[in-house]
């Protein structure tokens, strides 16, 4: 099999284990390379007290998260956070193009399009513009996840419906014990970001397609060639 390049082009710190988690661990125990792309610092905007100093620290921790899931190189970008719809769109689309093409992408996982945080909204839009279809693009697969305490906010019409499920039951356990090493990012039960929550959405996900635990998704786009 083909040795693939995946891309997790994502918002913040976290948003990769919540919603990816269980894919990373799985394409890597697969043989594939997975990049991942965080594109706001994560931390600025929670109070007037944030520095550079915590979002260094906040990166080291990511960066811990990623060798504990086995990505190949993550990237760092800093815009603001919960404030990316006051830089240019295009500023951000250059940023994922630029990811795109110098680690030769051709699966990505990013935000759902409708998810309730404006980070992970501009994301997903960015997305899909740097990945749309040109010739000699190397992209073949693009989807769309749900990140907990988000994408089940948005309004009821826009909800997120999978078409696409992937089987994480021998990778959840690895995942849950990573997310807490975001420790001051989870919250306790009955809070979406929570560990049960994970675990529950899994378990919730999977037993809609005869698996014990799932990792969902949308489909956005599948280039046979």
């Amino acid at each position: 099999m083909k040795n693939k390049s995946i891309g997790i082009i994502v918002a913040h710190p976290d948003d990769e284990v919540l919603g990816f988690g269980g894919v990373i661990l799985k394409y890597i125990a697969e043989g594939h390379d997975v990049y991942v792309l965080f594109l706001s610092t994560g931390l600025a905007s929670r109070n007037n007290n944030t520095n550079q100093k915590d979002i260094l620290n906040f990166r080291k921790i990511a960066l811990n998260v990623s060798e504990a899931l086995g990505v190949k190189k993550t990237v760092f970008e800093n815009f603001p956070d919960n404030q990316m719809d006051t830089v240019p769109l295009l500023s951000v689309i250059k940023k994922v193009e630029s990811f795109i093409k110098k680690y030769n992408i051709n699966t990505i996982f990013t935000h759902y399009n409708n998810d309730l945080n404006v980070d992970h909204n501009i994301v997903s839009r960015a997305v899909l513009t740097a990945s749309r279809p040109l010739p000699l693009s190397a992209i073949e697969k693009v989807y769309f996840g749900e990140t907990l305490s988000s994408s089940e906010y948005t309004i009821f019409n826009k909800k997120f419906q999978p078409n696409t499920y992937f089987d994480i039951e021998k990778y959840l356990n690895k995942k849950l014990s990573i997310l807490n090493m975001y420790k001051d990012e989870l919250r306790e039960w009955p809070h979406p970001r929570s560990e049960r929550a994970v675990k529950n959405l899994a378990e919730v996900r999977g037993s809609e397609v005869a698996l014990k635990a799932a990792e969902a998704f949308i489909l956005v786009r599948d280039v046979r060639k």
